[in-house]
């Protein structure tokens, strides 16, 4: 997270395992440095972007602290509280290197927070978490020691030992703590204990250490040490549990110091009658201060709020068995759902899932081999609130510092968008490829034809053929121009039309060449619902396309609104006419392609694009009385915004 001028404010712990900054290091810089060498004019502009952006998604070349670099896709937004705006950037690192996490095991978390909760004071605080540290790391000593100028005192222990003892003192700099304070190791830290590093340390084998912070300021170090016969340092989900306890000693300091601050507060306005008092104290200066420390606070949690509940992924934790454990908010819109609806439940039971037997097994099986310690990603259906669109997909395993997986993440990006634009240039691709081959081989025959007949009348024939062809990719190119311009457009343009009035201006076209072209209004009184204008582009072609089918002097054309579902608006075009071919019906029931020989299979062909696009559906009825094709698409204010 960094504030509006690129410094970077807060980062979580995974930012520092992958660029091997520590966090010190970390908010000491800007964001920008992360992503571009010095003097690199096009890496400072992609960040530049991503920074100035509401919602700014693109690919970066991460530069960690060793020079190593890595392409990363970065997503940036922006977070507002109160007056100050902040811009939280995430990093999606290449999905052939799936991020293991690691957290400490759950029940010794929930006896830390068990043991934090009910003490009272510091000093049982203190105590209480260091012999459960001891225990949960197999350590034998633990202590609490507060860091005044460059000295170092023991202010509690986890039980008498010859290791700490309480009031023991000595120069920082003659500790293994000074390396925890002074940022010279990755925050927390831990290794093997040298020889001379700390004099009553010498004949313990492992170290592990966190700095302590109250407010704004470090108070001191927690410190565990192992056995000699200990094999290696502690593991990464040990340095997270002494992380943490840090932490909740830090806050139970705070919170301490905030009470006795209040006491005094409490107590200066019991004499404020007593001008002889009244001024005797500094009472007005803790009361501002305590202010100041509880805001900070508050603005601290809101500030993680905002990184897990204003993103636009959605993020779940699960038991190893697919359990919800928790889930943010973007999951919970995303569903249409209550957090009672989904915490406590199977994951893969969700209703997102409900729309295919096939992707829901896919699901549990994705669930299966990450509760067996193996990540996965993939792109999936998923049926939100109100349509089925695509997500990527991923479910990591958590594991502990035995390599038992004690929890399971799963995230999900929204690439509805993306993928649908990507299918429908597929589709071109795959159209003008077909027609490019078979075409130039009929027009290298007829130009070959050409040249050898010497009858000027069948050389006219030939010539008509190619002039056929040439006119059909005319055509051809002028519907994929139209396609490529109207998806464009969808992408970035977000403007509705009311549905009357944009089946009405379709029908302009419709109305030069037949007899009789109708509006039937069967929506309920009252409603007048808004689809994307670009809609009006699918109604256009369909017209088009029935008045091309229907004959001149007897041909009625009849556009229906109706309402299929709720917030879905069904627009009907009915025709007299011969009936739509099988291959174009084809296009537009499932977007297959290969039949299409002429400008108009393609515009059938952006019918369904735009109409996928909005997130609908069409359907077809051709019978020998003519022809009748409804669009289904849900109204805009059910729609969702499409990353």
């Amino acid at each position: 997270m960094s504030a509006s001028g690129g410094e970077i404010v807060e980062t979580t712990g995974l930012v520092s395992r992958v660029t091997g900054y520590s966090k010190a290091e970390l908010l000491a810089m800007p964001l920008s440095a992360l992503f571009c060498a010095a003097g690199t004019d096009d890496s400072d502009k992609q960040v530049g972007t991503a920074l100035s952006e509401t919602d700014g998604r693109s690919y970066v070349v991460l530069e960690c602290a060793d020079g190593t670099r890595t392409t990363v896709e970065q997503h940036s937004y922006t977070v507002r509280i109160g007056p100050q705006t902040y811009v939280c950037t995430t990093l999606r690192l290449p999905a052939a290197e799936p991020e293991s996490l690691t957290l400490p095991g759950k029940d010794a978390f929930r006896r830390l927070h068990k043991a934090a909760m009910e003490s009272e004071s510091v000093a049982d605080t203190a105590q209480r978490l260091l012999t459960l540290g001891c225990d949960y790391l197999g350590a034998d000593a633990g202590a609490l020691a507060r860091i005044d100028d460059a000295t170092y005192m023991v202010e509690y222990t986890s039980s008498e030992s010859a290791v700490y003892e309480p009031g023991q003192s000595m120069p920082l700099g003659e500790t293994i703590a000074s390396e925890v304070i002074t940022g010279a190791v990755t925050d927390p830290a831990t290794f093997v204990v040298g020889e001379g590093q700390h004099s009553s340390l010498d004949a313990h084998g492992a170290y592990a250490g966190a700095p302590v912070a109250v407010g704004e300021d470090t108070y001191g170090v927690i410190e565990f040490t192992g056995l000699a016969t200990r094999e290696g340092a502690f593991g990464q989900s040990e340095r997270e549990f002494v992380d943490f306890t840090a932490q909740w000693l830090g806050s139970k300091i705070e919170q301490e110091r905030q009470s006795k601050r209040l006491e005094r507060c409490e107590m200066a306005l019991e004499t404020v009658d007593e001008p002889a008092h009244a001024l005797e104290t500094d009472a007005v200066d803790d009361l501002l201060s305590h202010t100041r420390g509880t805001t900070a606070s508050k603005q601290r949690a809101r500030l993680f709020d905002s990184v897990f509940n204003q993103t636009y992924q959605f993020t779940a934790l699960l038991e190893p068995d697919g359990t919800v454990i928790e889930t943010n908010d973007a999951t919970l819109e995303f569903g249409g759902f209550n957090r009672a609806d989904m915490v406590g439940k199977p994951f893969a039971e969700a209703p997102w899932w409900s729309h295919s037997e096939t992707v829901r097994d896919r699901v549990w099986d994705a669930l299966k081999r990450a509760a067996d310690g193996e990540s996965a990603r993939y792109e999936t259906e998923v049926r939100d609130s109100q349509e089925v669109g695509t997500i990527d997909f991923t479910v990591k395993p958590v594991t502990n510092e035995d390599g038992c997986v004690n929890m399971l993440v799963v995230e999900g990006r929204d690439i509805t968008k993306q993928s649908r634009h990507r299918d429908h240039l597929q589709v071109m691709q795959r159209v003008m490829r077909h027609h490019m081959r078979n075409d130039l081989t009929k027009l290298r025959g007829f130009t070959g034809a050409l040249y050898t007949l010497p009858d000027s009348e069948a050389q006219s024939r030939y010539f008509e053929r190619i002039e056929a062809i040439l006119d059909k990719w005319t055509d051809m190119t002028e519907k994929t121009r139209q396609i490529g311009q109207v998806l464009e457009e969808q992408r970035h343009s977000q403007a509705t039309t009311a549905v009357d009035e944009l089946v009405a201006r379709a029908t302009a076209r419709a109305d030069e060449f037949v007899a009789e072209t109708r509006i039937r209004n069967d929506l309920p009184d009252g409603v007048t619902p808004h689809l994307p204008t670009v809609m009006r582009e699918a109604v256009s072609e369909l017209l088009g396309n029935a008045a091309d089918a229907t004959p001149d002097s007897k041909g009625q054309i009849t556009v229906t609104l109706s309402q299929t579902a709720d917030d879905w608006v069904g627009i009907t075009v009915a025709d007299n006419g011969f009936g739509l071919p099988d291959a174009e019906a084809s296009v537009l029931r499932t977007g297959e392609e290969t039949p299409l020989n002429h400008g108009q299979g393609i515009g059938l062909c952006m019918v369904r694009m735009i109409v996928k696009q909005v997130g609908g559906d069409v359907s077809v009825d051709v019978t020998q009385g003519g022809t009748e094709v409804t669009l289904h698409v849900p109204a805009s204010e059910s729609l969702r915004k499409r990353g």
